[in-house]
C-alpha cells in the first residue's frame, strides 16, 4: 500500500493503472510511481542482499533456501507478474507460487528477524527506483 501525504485512505499498488498517472513535473513522485518494480528489480536487490547469484535463487530442491523465499515473495507483492509467470522464473507451478507467498506471510508475522531482512531487502529495492 502507498499512503500519500493529505489524504487518509491508502491507495493500492496498482496505483498507476487506476489512475492513468502520467510523469507530471509537479507531481515529484509519479516517475518512482510509473515506473513500478521488475523482476530484475527484485532479483538484483535479493543477490545483493545475500551475496548471491541469480542461479543459487533460482535453483530448485533446496527448502532451506531463505533468498529464493523472500524473492518469491516480494516477486508477487511488488510485481504486477501473475503467479504462472513468475513460477515460469523459478520452475513451478502457479499454485506453488500462491502456496509459497501464504508460507512466507506466516513465516513474517511469527519471526521478527525474518520480517526485518525482508524490509531492509523492500527499502533496498523501493531506493532504487
Amino acid at each position: 500500500m502507498i499512503i500519500f501525504l493529505g489524504m487518509c485512505q491508502a491507495v493500492p499498488q496498482d496505483i498507476t493503472k487506476r489512475l492513468n498517472l502520467k510523469k507530471h513535473r509537479e507531481i515529484p513522485e509519479s516517475k518512482r510511481l510509473l515506473k513500478g518494480v521488475s523482476l530484475e528489480d527484485v532479483m538484483k536487490a535479493v543477490t545483493k542482499r545475500f551475496g548471491i547469484d541469480e542461479e543459487e535463487i533460482r535453483a530448485t530442491g533446496r527448502r532451506d533456501n531463505l533468498a529464493r523465499k523472500i524473492s518469491l515473495y516480494l516477486f508477487r507483492k511488488r510485481t504486477d507478474q501473475s503467479n504462472e509467470e513468475i513460477g515460469k522464473c523459478f520452475g513451478i507451478g502457479y499454485t506453488a507460487v500462491s502456496q509459497a507467498v501464504s508460507r512466507m506471510e506466516k513465516e513474517l508475522r511469527r519471526d521478527g528477524r525474518l520480517a526485518r531482512i525482508v524490509a531492509g531487502v523492500e527499502k533496498e529495492l523501493l531506493s532504487e527506483m
